[in-house]
């Protein structure tokens, strides 16, 4: 029949989904920590930019103005990763509820 080794690979992927949804978890969380990270460098260099400013350093300020607009942008580009995650997870799961014997996924689903 061909309804079972298509039923064998959804179980093996319900199996791996606990680890897969981990694995996305701590990966959201080092993202917002990199990007945590990123703003207080960002903070930190602009901070540094005013100090040079005040002491005449034009073409130094410049610089570090650019780095400083630099980290900004990574900074964000790294929340609208977060995002994408977030955005996978449900996408996922979306999909999987379209599936026949979806109801077998409930207890892997997050409540709402």
């Amino acid at each position: 029949m061909a309804i079972r080794p298509w039923a064998r690979q959804m179980q093996a992927e319900v199996e791996r989904l606990p680890e897969t949804l981990a694995t996305l978890r701590e990966s959201a969380d080092n993202i917002r920590q990199v990007s945590d990270d990123l703003l207080g460098v960002a903070a930190s260099l602009r901070r540094v930019t005013e100090a040079l400013d005040a002491a005449g350093l034009a073409e130094t300020t410049d610089v570090m103005k650019r780095s400083s607009e630099a980290l900004r942008h990574s900074a964000a580009s790294m929340e609208s990763i977060q995002q994408s995650f977030v955005d996978a997870n449900e996408a996922f799961f979306a999909g999987l509820s379209k599936l026949p014997g979806a109801d077998l996924l409930n207890p892997f689903r997050r409540p709402r």
